[in-house]
């Protein structure tokens, strides 16, 4: 006898087990934990995307410059946050999103170098916030493997759009994200520095 879609859905559901939204202690400990990573905190997204968008204002040169700058300080982010695991740079992230907000709304243009120093600490901060060590190197290095390749692709997907989106109602658009962005990190921010 076969059963309905519903029915299966209803069935499925029934035998599931729970579903963790963060894999192992507070951090990502696998491969696959570290290439979702990006895309499930929203610190991280806002981060990204902004990023994205501001390296797709610059000059075309800029673009693979940029990425590459920022996969490899996000390298150097997840192997610091391996040699220092209790550092919380929760705040910093929130300064970074604002910073790249604004430059984004504001359409700034900037330099090569200016560029590259945004994307470096950006995927530095980023990378310190995405890891947390496993006591068997061989799984830490895993994660830190797929941690990286997970936030090139993020980045990648971001510049993605902004490449795409380039009509000028589009850029206003972009532009419009951008103080969004900013607007929202500083309410956070606000929040987290107020004294309760």
């Amino acid at each position: 006898m076969r059963l309905s879609l519903f029915w299966q859905g209803a069935l499925l559901l029934c035998f599931n087990s729970p579903v963790l939204a963060h894999v192992g202690e507070g951090g990502i400990v696998d491969s696959y934990g570290g290439l979702i990573h990006p895309f499930t905190e929203s610190v991280h997204i806002i981060n990204i995307i902004a990023l994205g968008f501001l390296l797709t204002q610059q000059a075309s040169r800029i673009h693979p410059l940029g990425w590459m700058s920022f996969a490899l300080a996000a390298l150097v982010g997840l192997i610091l946050s391996v040699m220092f695991p209790a550092m919380d740079i929760s705040l910093a992230l929130l300064i970074s999103a604002i910073v790249l907000g604004v430059l984004v709304a504001c359409r700034f243009s900037l330099s090569l170098e200016v560029s590259l120093c945004i994307s470096g600490v950006t995927g530095c901060l980023l990378g310190m916030d995405s890891l947390t060590p496993d006591p068997e190197w061989w799984s830490t290095a895993i994660s830190i493997f797929s941690s990286t390749t997970g936030l090139g692709i993020a980045l990648l997907i971001a510049m993605g759009w902004g490449d795409h989106l380039r009509k000028p109602w589009q850029q206003v658009g972009i532009r419009v994200v951008g103080s969004w962005i900013a607007m929202a990190a500083l309410l956070v921010l606000t929040l987290n520095l107020k004294p309760v």
